[in-house]
This record gives structure tokens, sequence and C-alpha cells, in this order.
């Protein structure tokens, strides 16, 4: 790290342009999302059960749009591959994980909408995270 710079700064500057990008990616899944949330609940499943669904239908979207906007290089999308969208799927089984145990504990206090919301809000940089360092990481040559 240069000296004087921060750690966030030093962050910042390395991947606040993909948390930005990654982002805006988020809030074009969070409406696929909800959707498929409210489709759940709309026909009687319960909301970690619509959770749950939500994240099975979104979690392919998620990765072909990642790939192609929030982690290119060089003007190229993300290489994509079953073995990738495997990685990106276990990544995401933590995000998973916590949001459902989120929208189980919330949603009969505060509503399954408002329970979603602090879900989504509570994952997202465990899924940049993730996704950054597990899934589109730079490979090294050599």
């Amino acid at each position: 790290m240069a000296r004087g710079v921060s750690a966030p700064a030093a962050w910042a500057r390395r991947r606040g342009g993909q948390f930005l990008r990654f982002g805006m990616v988020g809030v074009l899944n969070t409406g696929v999302d909800l959707a498929v949330y409210a489709a759940g609940l709309a026909a009687g499943l319960a909301p970690a059960g619509a959770n749950v669904a939500a994240f099975t239908v979104t979690n392919l979207f998620s990765y072909a749009v990642n790939a192609h906007v929030t982690f290119r290089r060089a003007g190229a999308p993300a290489r994509m591959s079953l073995r990738g969208y495997g990685a990106f799927w276990a990544a995401h089984l933590v995000s998973l994980a916590i949001s459902t145990a989120i929208v189980f504990f919330l949603a009969g206090r505060i509503g399954p909408f408002a329970a979603k919301a602090v879900a989504i809000a509570a994952t997202v940089f465990i899924n940049f995270g993730a996704s950054a360092a597990f899934v589109f990481k730079p490979r090294e040559h050599g």
C-alpha cells in the first residue's frame, strides 16, 4: 500500500468502480428478486420459502449480468463457465443462509417486505466480496 493511503482509500481506488457497478446491477437484480419474492408470497409460500425461491431464480441472472458489467476487464466480459457459476452459487449460499434467517426472524415483527429489505442490506457486502475474491478474481498468467 502506498505511504499515507488508508486501507479504505486503497480499497476504494482498487475496487470502488466495481462496487458501484455491482450496486447498479444489484438494483436491477433486486427488482427481479422482489418480484419473485412477491410472487412466492402470493402463491402461499412462507417468507423464508419465498426468499429461497427468489434467490434461486435471480442467482443465474446475477452471475451473467455481473460477468458482463461489474467484473469486465479490458472491455471484455469476465469469463463465464459452469464451473464459474458453481463457484458463484456456492459463494452466495452464505448470503442465502443469512438473508433467509433474517427474513425468518423479522417477517412476523416488521413485515415480509421490510424483512427482505433488511436482508438485502445485510448481504450486499458479502455478495460483492465473495464475487470479487472467489468467482471473478483476475487470473494469474504464468
